[in-house]
């Protein structure tokens, strides 16, 4: 084939990717710490107990909500038993494989690397094409949320009393 046929050829078969890409990164997912507790109504340290039963669509493929429980309540109020519209069961812990990535489950070191708290906004969990999150949580696993607000840091795995983002969000709400 003509090498040109084939850098065009390459060069389209992108497009509708980039037609998808999230193109400029939506406010909301970065803002400081501070404003994040500040705006959020809703913050709770919770157990993944498992899937719920209730299939939601991701990328037209069907995932299994996770159904949590509140370990603790540090701002507005929880049901004893939620889900987030947005939460997934880790695909490797679904029936039939996964084609989302599952996300690391990393505490980055009880939140005290400085990776987390430089700025970058740095996460277990990114942004897909949408500019949206669609977090993966692992049955058992403890974890930061911040109930109705999409933002990169607003699902962090959180396994200890002690852990720095944890007794930030707390000192922060005194």
């Amino acid at each position: 084939m003509n090498p040109k046929l084939t850098v065009l050829a390459a060069l389209f078969s992108l497009l509708p990717l980039s037609a998808m890409a999230c193109r400029s990164f939506p406010p909301g997912l970065g803002v400081s710490h501070d404003e994040l507790v500040q705006r959020t109504g809703t913050i709770v340290w919770a157990r993944a107990l498992g899937g719920s039963g209730e299939i939601a669509a991701h990328w037209s493929k069907p995932y299994e909500l996770m159904l949590f429980e509140p370990i603790e309540v540090l701002k507005g109020q929880a049901s004893s038993r939620f889900t987030l519209p947005n939460g997934f069961v880790a695909p490797d812990q679904q029936d039939g494989g996964n084609a989302l990535r599952v996300s690391e489950e990393s505490d980055f070191d009880s939140h005290h690397a400085p990776a987390f708290w430089n700025g970058s906004h740095f996460s277990r969990q990114g942004h897909a094409p949408d500019c949206k999150v669609y977090p993966t949580f692992s049955v058992g696993g403890r974890y930061l949320l911040f109930l109705g607000e999409q933002h990169l840091q607003g699902y962090e795995k959180v396994e200890t009393e002690e852990d720095l983002w944890l007794t930030t969000v707390r000192g922060l709400l005194e």
